[in-house]
């Protein structure tokens, strides 16, 4: 990443910038940068997910996922997600997480009604056995992720003493 000195910062002046710089079509929601710092990908408004390749500074892919905006991204690392591509959780306005190949842009699992409002943070854990994601619906929950990358159909555990939205999970 020392060719992206803005790449660790996710606040609104670096998501602007992705949208400038790297010409988004709509307003970018979260941004996360594969471990080895090449491939930088971006959640949009509309649903879209755009996959950029920081060497060559351009767009290489764009798809939609899910049906209303993404919230958030949590990228697993190399060798924990199914296929030879970065995998990608991908938090949505309409309740769900997705696992998304970023090379083919299938998804490749889909906890439908993951909570019972907009999913607006995701954070994997330091081993990437599991992530936990925060909703609108007042909630926390961690989920388990198995050795090929698959998704827990049922959360693991659920904090739910919010007195509101949750809006970060670190």
């Amino acid at each position: 990443t020392g060719d992206v000195p803005w790449a660790g910062d996710v606040g609104p002046e670096t998501r602007m910038r992705v949208q400038t710089e790297f010409k988004c079509r709509d307003a970018v929601t979260d941004v996360a940068l594969t471990r080895d710092g090449r491939t930088l990908l971006c959640a949009a408004k509309d649903g879209g997910l755009s996959v950029f390749c920081l060497h060559l500074m351009r767009q290489v892919r764009r798809f939609t996922v899910g049906t209303l905006a993404l919230s958030s991204l949590a990228v697993l690392p190399p060798g924990t997600g199914p296929g030879p591509g970065p995998v990608v959780l991908a938090g949505s306005f309409d309740n769900c997480v997705y696992l998304v190949s970023a090379d083919s842009g299938r998804v490749l699992q889909e906890l439908s009604l993951a909570h019972d409002d907009a999913v607006t943070c995701l954070a994997l854990g330091p081993d990437a056995a599991a992530f936990v994601s925060g909703s609108w619906d007042c909630t926390v929950k961690l989920w388990a992720l198995d050795k090929a990358g698959g998704i827990s159909r049922q959360a693991v555990g659920t904090l739910g003493e919010h007195d509101s939205a949750v809006a970060g999970v670190a």
